[in-house]
């Protein structure tokens, strides 16, 4: 089995989490955020990352009601997102795949996880939205197993 490194993003209006991981280690780590300046912005940046780290799978993550439904401001915004993201991978012919995942709770658990350990983290609000990312990736590889 081939080795990739895998991103996840926590799609934010304000910020954007990232996480990263790969397939052999199958463990997520926290990788800052970035600003939400726009979409085009936002877009750069991320294959800028996955260019600079290898990435070849991006998990994003899927806001999901706790009902299942979807039928919700933000994920129409994500799914905008989305498909701005595919296309500009698609123009740019890069071997990168877009793979939404159920995010459901992550900000909530991230948000637990720093005021239970609030000497571990460093800017607690800034740090959210990576930490919501990484634990969308750590239930990715859960997933996985």
């Amino acid at each position: 089995m081939t080795i990739k490194r895998i991103l996840a993003l926590d799609y934010g209006t304000k910020r954007i989490g990232l996480a990263i991981g790969d397939t052999e280690n199958r463990i997520a780590s926290p990788h800052g955020i970035i600003e939400n300046r726009g979409l085009e912005f936002v877009i750069l940046r991320i294959l800028e990352f996955c260019e600079d780290w290898g990435i070849k799978k991006i998990i994003l993550g899927l806001p999901l009601n706790m009902d299942d439904s979807s039928d919700n401001e933000m994920m129409t915004i994500v799914r905008h997102f989305l498909s701005k993201l595919r296309d500009k991978i698609k123009r740019e012919d890069k071997d990168i795949s877009v793979e939404l995942f159920d995010e459901r709770l992550t900000s909530f658990e991230a948000k637990k996880l720093i005021s239970e350990y609030p000497d571990a983290y460093k800017h607690p609000r800034a740090r959210k939205d990576e930490i919501s990312a990484q634990i969308l990736l750590s239930r990715f590889f859960d997933k996985q197993a």
